[in-house]
């Protein structure tokens, strides 16, 4: 509660923006143990008295891609492009170290990434698990975002067996809180390349989403 009190007389006003980042998430570690996996995206009552959802998608289809439409998807491990910091209302708190920051990237794109999964696995695709895909890619050494980016879209469907490859980056990941109000401001940018000649086929900006949260939790979770 102490925490609690201090963050709102440091932080009275709701503030938004972009979060600082750096190249630190070229080199992180993909395949970590994640972080509060029991308690992410758990609400309770009294989080859906106010729930304010102002965000949305931007997102650009490829012309020629109702002519051959893959069926096979496969969700690449996405990026955090953060620092893997707790950052509230632009502020790092809870210090952590550098093996600490790296799960807590590694927990937000994945929680990010399960989400997008679960919306493709929706629909018409057939989506290849997600845990198959970490498999595979560790075994040949893609075990970050470097290492990723080198690996040819054609490539890495030829092991995977896939049509086409979701790529994703988290941009924001922050907690804000204001008078009595806390959420979360989460963006995250995806796109879907064809793994026959490795061209564009969507891409899609998922818009800042602030979501209410109890400020007295003290596992500071995300809601989705």
């Amino acid at each position: 509660m102490t925490m609690i009190l201090a963050m709102l007389l440091a932080a009275p006003f709701l503030l938004v923006g972009c979060s600082t980042a750096s190249t630190q998430y070229k080199s992180r570690p993909f395949f970590l143990t994640e972080e509060e996996v029991a308690t992410h995206g758990r609400k309770a009552w009294y989080d859906r008295v106010v729930e304010l959802d102002p965000g949305g998608a931007e997102f650009t289809v490829a012309a020629d891609y109702q002519q051959a439409p893959p069926k096979k998807i496969a969700m690449l491990p996405f990026t955090d492009l953060g620092q893997g910091e707790f950052v509230v209302n632009k502020i790092p708190l809870l210090p952590r170290s550098n093996q600490e920051r790296a799960r807590w990237g590694w927990s937000h794109a994945n929680n990010l990434r399960r989400a997008f999964a679960g919306d493709i696995a929706t629909r018409e695709f057939t989506l290849i698990p997600l845990l198959a895909i970490d498999a595979v890619l560790a075994d040949r050494d893609i075990t970050d975002f470097d290492k990723l980016s080198a690996a040819s879209p054609m490539e890495i469907g030829r092991w995977l067996h896939a049509d086409a490859l979701v790529y994703g980056e988290v941009v924001d990941y922050e907690a804000y809180y204001g008078i009595l109000l806390a959420a979360w401001r989460v963006t995250a940018r995806v796109r879907m390349v064809s793994t026959r000649d490795g061209h564009e086929l969507f891409s899609c900006t998922e818009l800042p989403l602030f979501d209410r949260c109890d400020p007295s939790d003290r596992s500071y979770r995300h809601c989705d």
